[in-house]
């Protein structure tokens, strides 16, 4: 889901205009045209909602992000929710929602934080550039738990780094 472009200004509850920089379409591809046509948070989180309710798992599907900006998005969202079904899906992610972080330097013995597309270009064994783009950090994010998960159990140690939780 690529929400965050906006900001709300809580003591009008009205938006607050912000430019899209050339930096920062070069870096995200986010262009103002993009923002203005994109819908809003709670009908994004609404229709995640009926996605999920309408999905048959084999068991109660996990919610994953890569550091903790996402679990701040998610509760600012919550905070300013006018609608049930958006506020029931954004508290069903806050209270599910876990840091794979922890696991990748568990499974990789670090004892500080590494860069998603660094672990992702070890795992692939490929030198990708980063598009910021969240549905590609959620695809890469797939891609590093696919292979933690495949080799489960095999201490590996980042090349990157030496000190290792013992």
């Amino acid at each position: 889901i690529s929400v965050s472009a906006f900001l709300l200004n809580r003591s009008s509850d009205l938006l607050v205009e912000h430019t899209i920089t050339t930096f920062i379409t070069e870096l995200t591809g986010i262009t103002e045209n993009l923002i203005a046509a994109a819908p809003s948070p709670e009908i994004v989180f609404s229709n995640l909602m009926d996605w999920v309710e309408m999905k048959t798992f084999p068991e109660k599907p996990h919610f994953y992000c890569y550091g903790n900006s996402d679990k701040q998005f998610v509760r600012t969202n919550f905070n300013d929710c006018k609608t049930m079904k958006a506020s029931m899906m954004l508290s069903y992610l806050y209270t599910d929602l876990e840091d794979y972080g922890d696991k990748v330097k568990t499974h990789f013995g670090l004892n500080q934080n590494v860069s998603l597309l660094k672990v992702y270009n070890y795992c692939e064994k490929t030198d990708v550039k980063q598009s910021h783009n969240a549905l590609e950090d959620a695809k890469m994010l797939c891609k590093v738990a696919q292979y933690i998960s495949k080799n489960e159990g095999e201490f590996e140690k980042f090349p990157e780094y030496k000190e290792i939780i013992l």
